[in-house]
């Protein structure tokens, strides 16, 4: 109702001169955006995220569309194609953003808060250890230069049964399945959706 009272207000006052001077230029402005927006988005996402440019062509291709047509309909003072065109590029890219951008962002979520509370609890000389996966992200927010990787569960419980206080990050799905052997010591210090993986912090000994 909102929407359609704005419309037939700026559509009627738009039959005046002295109004139809000054509305062009949020037109323009909106325009202008769009076409900004079609070469700095792919620019940003090629700078930070390199893996995920071609994600971007769906995105580039309906801004450029988008700002082709809204510059034509204001050239040609068609003032209410000019708007359904905005309201499609704008529907059209967050129908798009929800398709694909929020999966991608989900699936690649930093493992930086669960590793800020790694670091918190482990000393220096104290060893850190992951279980049937690896990403150097870890590495990274850790600030570690090695981190073994564990792929046998006899390498694990040989790990696990040290003396000395041990950590581990495990997956949850690998978490249910070992701890069924009670011969492992295993204590949960934290729990982060990392991606597509639920990661556990563990240890061998309380805290």
């Amino acid at each position: 109702m909102i929407m359609a009272w704005f419309l037939n207000e700026f559509i009627e006052r738009f039959r005046e001169d002295k109004f139809k001077k000054i509305g062009y230029y949020p037109c323009f402005a909106l325009t202008g955006i769009a076409t900004v927006l079609t070469i700095i988005f792919p620019v940003a996402i090629y700078k930070n995220f390199p893996e995920y440019i071609v994600s971007t062509i769906p995105f580039v291709i309906c801004l450029c569309s988008g700002s082709i047509a809204m510059f034509r309909f204001i050239k040609h003072s068609r003032i209410i194609p000019f708007l359904f065109t905005v309201i499609f590029v704008i529907f059209f890219a967050f129908n798009l953003g929800t398709i694909r951008a929020i999966p991608l962002l989900n699936q690649h979520k930093s493992a930086r808060e669960i590793c800020d509370k790694a670091k918190s609890i482990i000393k220096p000389d104290e060893k850190l250890a992951m279980f049937n996966f690896f990403s150097d992200h870890y590495l990274f927010y850790t600030n570690r230069n090695y981190v073994e990787v564990i792929h046998a569960f006899d390498a694990l419980k040989q790990y696990l049964n040290s003396n000395e206080r041990v950590f581990l990050f495990i997956q949850e799905k690998d978490f249910k399945e070992i701890s069924k052997f009670q011969e492992l010591p295993l204590f949960v210090l934290a729990k982060d959706s990392v991606g597509h993986r639920d990661i556990l912090f563990v240890s061998n000994k309380d805290i």
